[in-house]
């Protein structure tokens, strides 16, 4: 199990679930939970599956049985018009309406936990 940086150039407008199929078909690394930073509390979700990534550093939890490096997991290609990202395409659709704010998130799962 490793923490890796995600940067919001390359994953910012993408859904956490699409972040984990891209993440898993191009790399075989399996993403399992994400770290997410308001104000001055970090918290760690497991499988926050419809959150949307927004225009902040992240960290995830990831499975694999080496650390990738920054560039590996940050400078990976994800362009619409590349031929071998045809199998991932269904999960390249960046959304650009936030439907929650981080805070929304976070009380949303503080409900749903007690």
């Amino acid at each position: 199990m490793y923490r890796v940086p995600l940067k919001k150039n390359l994953y910012e407008g993408l859904k956490f679930k699409d972040v984990v199929m891209i993440l898993y078909r191009k790399m075989n690394i399996f993403l399992f939970a994400l770290e997410i930073r308001l104000a001055n509390q970090t918290k760690v979700f497991v499988n926050p599956y419809d959150y949307t990534f927004d225009a902040c550093d992240y960290y995830g939890y990831i499975i694999h049985d080496s650390a990738p490096t920054f560039a590996e997991i940050n400078e990976i290609d994800l362009s619409k018009n590349e031929a071998k990202n045809f199998f991932i395409m269904e999960f390249l659709n960046k959304n650009t309406d936030f439907l929650l704010s981080k805070k929304e998130f976070i009380n949303l799962n503080m409900k749903l936990s007690k």
